[in-house]
């Protein structure tokens, strides 16, 4: 070997353990993984995939990270192809890692569900990758998403005319239900990449699909970019890249803010308190709101659809509208409601004394018998107060005291029925369960699960509205039930 030849090979060995050192970094930045942690890699045999299974394993024995990995073959190139998924095999064999190779018919997935080839293969990648994970009974998901990558990603959902949150484009870290992505090279160019695998000496697979222009990230990369970067900034991609980071903080707090104020509004419950709600911010209202959908299982809303939900927001009661991916929210009262009208239709059995869980209603209901002492008894406005503003399942206990001499056992808990109605405390006649529910805004999806109190002659108290009159407690009463509701944890 030449001194020119050696001065070469310590010039990359070095610029090797520098990108390595990096990496390192990287990850811990980010808290991509922790010792100890089972890692897919997913490789597709070009080089930004290459490098990244080469890097992780520079650093599984350090950490002792248990690293395998998946190939995919989307079944759009043929032959070319099924040489990459040989490649894969033989570099994984080569480092000695396991190595799963599965075809996914991206074509038909496209046809199906009336999708682009780029959204159909990227849903098809995802199952594929969980169900590999779970195989592997692996959490984490590392991918070959550079800085050029999220570069381009920033630029497309420019163009397609995204919010704020959007130009936050790749997260280093993004969960997705069972499984996190992870993507420990959105430090690393794919200029810095390809350095490395030549200082490496190992080969990549060249995707001949990467050139194709029917594709919109294929425009993006090789003719709008280098457009940018002749006429108007060589720096384009950099600059995308930092405001991607720089996006992502303030996401991030944005996020956290919305997590809070939800938790505050919804109570981690499908319905939202509207004047609240439209009290906030309106950055951090959009936020909220997405988060709302999100958890009643919807597709995060677009701006026209945040417009469609304040809209109704400030519309009358019983009015809904439906949003992309099925889910409806329906204005009731003050608050927005997510998900179809709540099923009805359970009874319960209730002892005296004993209890009772009613999950329908997400209560357990407490029945006490004891002595009355004097000077003791109940009425519904105060324990009204007690309980606080009106939320179902309720926030805090609610009771009530019964004469328990009056009542004509045997008691149950059931919901309410067609027809349902009595007299309620203090009041000259009846009245209808529905009018009375109206009277106390209780949501109409509230209603269904709302528990009614009865005996074999009627109801004796519909949890959160007055007890019946029948059975109120007077001087003369001896022996009171004490019925207590108490939300279920």
């Amino acid at each position: 070997m030449t001194a020119t030849e050696r001065q070469k090979l310590r010039r990359d060995r070095a610029r090797g353990a520098e990108l390595e050192r990096r990496f390192r970094a990287f990850s811990r930045e980010h808290r991509l993984w922790k010792k100890g942690d089972r890692i897919l890699a997913a490789v597709s045999g070009g080089a930004d995939s290459t490098a990244l299974l080469l890097l992780l394993d520079a650093v599984r024995r350090e950490l002792g990270l248990d690293l395998s990995v998946v190939h995919l073959d989307h079944g759009l190139r043929g032959e070319e192809s099924r040489r990459e998924a040989r490649a894969v095999k033989r570099f994984a064999r080569k480092l000695g890692l396991p190595c799963s190779a599965g075809r996914i018919d991206v074509r038909a997935a496209a046809r199906r569900g009336k999708l682009s080839l780029e959204t159909a293969a990227r849903r098809k990648r995802l199952e594929a990758f969980r169900a590999a994970a779970a195989r592997r009974r692996a959490r984490l998901v590392a991918v070959g998403h550079q800085a050029d990558d999220q570069a381009e990603t920033v630029l497309m959902r420019l163009l397609r005319g995204t919010g704020p949150g959007g130009l936050a484009g790749m997260r280093p870290r993004q969960p997705m239900g069972e499984i996190t992505l992870v993507r420990p090279l959105l430090g690393f160019t794919r200029a810095e990449l390809l350095d490395y695998l030549r200082a490496k000496g190992i080969g990549y697979a060249t995707d001949s699909s990467n050139r194709d222009r029917r594709f919109f990230r294929n425009r993006v990369r090789l003719d709008l970019i280098p457009r940018l970067e002749r006429r108007y900034s060589p720096a384009v991609k950099k600059l995308l890249v930092r405001l991607a980071e720089l996006e992502r903080v303030r996401d991030d707090y944005i996020n956290d803010r919305a997590r809070e104020a939800l938790a505050r509004l919804s109570g981690g419950g499908p319905s939202l308190e509207i004047e609240p709600w439209l009290d906030l911010p309106p950055a951090l209202r959009g936020e909220v709101m997405k988060l709302f959908v999100a958890a009643g299982g919807g597709l995060s809303p677009l701006a026209e659809h945040l417009d469609m939900i304040e809209k109704l927001a400030r519309g009358g009661s019983g009015k809904s509208v439906r949003l992309p991916g099925g889910l409806k929210l329906t204005r009731e009262f003050g608050l927005l409601r997510s998900g179809e009208q709540a099923a009805s239709g359970y009874r319960y059995r209730l002892p005296c004394p004993g209890k009772v869980r009613v999950p329908e209603a997400g209560v357990e209901v407490t029945a006490r018998l004891r002595k009355r002492v004097r000077g003791e008894g109940r009425t519904w406005a105060r324990s009204r107060k007690a309980a606080g503003k009106w939320t179902w399942p309720p926030e805090r206990t609610l009771s009530e005291l019964v004469d328990y001499s009056r009542l004509r056992p045997p008691l149950e808990i059931r919901s309410r029925r067609s027809g349902d109605g009595y007299r309620p405390l203090g009041r000259g006649g009846g009245k209808k369960l529905k009018k009375l529910f109206i009277d106390l805004k209780i949501p109409l999806s509230r209603r269904e699960i709302v528990p009614v109190v009865a005996d074999s002659g009627g109801i004796v108290w519909p949890v959160g509205a007055p007890p019946a009159d029948f059975c109120r407690v007077t001087e003369t009463t001896e022996n009171l039930l004490e019925i207590s509701v108490t939300r279920i944890a």
